[in-house]
């Protein structure tokens, strides 16, 4: 499969940690590395997708698959509800090419630009468990104000996916509400209200507790891999 995955440089100047990083890794081939995204041809099983990621953060190099994107959905499971139907149902959402379930959490795969990550939550509550995070993204719903009629919400777009930790945005014009999907650990709430402003719009905050804990050590990968 085709795979690109966005980073942030872990360095200001330009090394090829990255470029050894994923080159590495087996049924990595052709391999291109540009500033803030790496293309690859991979040939390996898709819950081995992971790697990918997994090598460019233990550079300390945020990043975050986006074609195709693995989303990780961490939710309750109890003995009288069993996630069949939810798998079923993640399965069929637009985009979605894959679904799978490791250690507890759903696995949902495809690329960033077709899988809208708003309809997970309310998909996984429908079957009776509880929504506990999207664990491999930070995806925040913050609403908005126009400062004039003329301002333009295609404009907000263009403003916050100039953020390479911005991988999608998706506004509600009649809620006034925009969501943003980021590369964990990046740009938070008052980084996504300076963009908002070089748009003329107003983004509010969320509060401080929505916030992501302190980086520690790369998350282990599914089974030890």
């Amino acid at each position: 499969m085709q795979v690109v995955v966005r980073f942030l440089p872990h360095e200001k100047k330009k090394c090829d940690c990255l470029k050894n990083a994923f080159s590495r890794i087996a049924g990595v081939k052709n391999l291109v590395v540009g500033e803030t995204e790496a293309r690859m041809t991979y040939r390996g099983d898709w819950d081995d997708l992971c790697l990918i990621e997994y090598a460019a953060w233990r550079l300390r190099a945020k990043a975050s698959l986006i074609d195709p994107a693995q989303f990780v959905i961490d939710f309750s499971i109890d003995r009288e509800n069993r996630p069949k139907k939810l798998l079923e149902e993640l399965g069929a959402l637009p985009g979605v090419r894959k679904v799978f379930m490791e250690d507890g959490k759903a696995y949902v795969i495809g690329p960033v630009a077709e899988v809208d990550a708003r309809l997970f939550e309310p998909l996984v509550r429908k079957h009776g468990f509880k929504f506990l995070k999207l664990e491999s993204h930070r995806l925040r719903t913050l609403s908005y104000e126009a400062w004039s009629a003329s301002s333009s919400p295609q404009k907000l777009r263009e403003a916050l996916l100039k953020n390479p930790a911005v991988l999608r945005v998706d506004l509600d014009e009649r809620e006034k509400t925009v969501t943003v999907l980021l590369i964990p650990y990046t740009i938070k709430d008052l980084g996504l209200v300076a963009a908002g402003e070089e748009a003329e719009f107003t983004i509010f905050p969320g509060k401080a507790e929505e916030e992501e804990p302190p980086m520690g050590d790369p998350v282990p990968t599914p089974s030890g891999k």
